[in-house]
């Protein structure tokens, strides 16, 4: 017989406010919500202590109240956007590439340093789910630059590395491109933040798509059915 689900986690950096929005229009129940900034998820962001993850006070004090420290220990689904914020990667990366007039596509090597020196504390979590025991999904962040970018070009080769380190650790990646981007690789506007000054988040809708995606890929790997309103 097919299970109700009846919570999950949300481990996340800003990407998970929509996500979280979203669960709460559908009455969803789940744990956790945004943890930080994923800029401070670069670099190693936590310590492991007992199964427990500890975070830096001074940066995630605020947010430390919805049980992320004994995510490790949670029983049940874990849906995760940190790691995936090819936005910022972008930015820097191209602007790397302008100052010192190269680009770093020549060396595939090169590249996918850069995309892993940039990853260290997201993969370093991401193993430690593994450890744990936890096949975790994982959406990526919506791509919101111009298809005809550079910016896009290196939003792609980003995500495709990332969605390859995610499934070598067993862990599995939601895949929503096809109802996100139209023909062109460009972001339908219905699924964009509609806030002038952030270039970088999805709305509420695309939170719900992302939900979407979510519970059908629980069906489909253990039966777990829940609808979305």
């Amino acid at each position: 017989m097919p299970r109700q689900i009846s919570e999950f986690f949300l481990f996340g950096d800003s990407h998970a406010t929509a996500i979280a929005e979203a669960a709460k229009a559908s009455n969803l129940p789940f744990k956790g919500g945004m943890l930080m900034s994923g800029r401070y998820m670069e670099s190693q962001f936590y310590t492991l202590s007992d199964g427990r993850l500890i975070f830096p006070e001074e940066q995630f004090g605020s947010f430390l109240n919805s049980g992320h420290s004994d995510v490790l220990a949670y029983d049940g689904p874990i849906l995760s956007t940190i790691g995936s914020n090819s936005w910022r990667f972008a930015k820097h990366f191209v602007e790397w590439e302008q100052s010192a007039r190269t680009s770093a596509f020549a060396s595939e090597a090169l590249f996918n340093r850069c995309v892993l020196d940039h990853w260290t504390g997201s993969l370093s979590m991401y193993s430690d789910f593994e450890k744990y025991g936890h096949s975790v999904y994982i959406i990526l962040s919506p791509i919101r630059y111009s298809p005809k970018s550079r910016f896009h070009a290196v939003s792609r080769k980003y995500h495709a590395l990332v969605e390859e380190q995610m499934r070598a650790l067993g862990h599995k990646v939601l895949n929503i491109d096809n109802e996100l981007y139209d023909k062109n690789g460009a972001i339908h506007s219905c699924f964009e933040n509609q806030n002038n000054n952030d270039q970088a988040h999805g709305n509420v809708r695309w939170g719900n798509m992302v939900l979407g995606a979510f519970l059908k890929a629980l069906n489909d790997d253990s039966g777990a059915v829940r609808e979305i309103a």
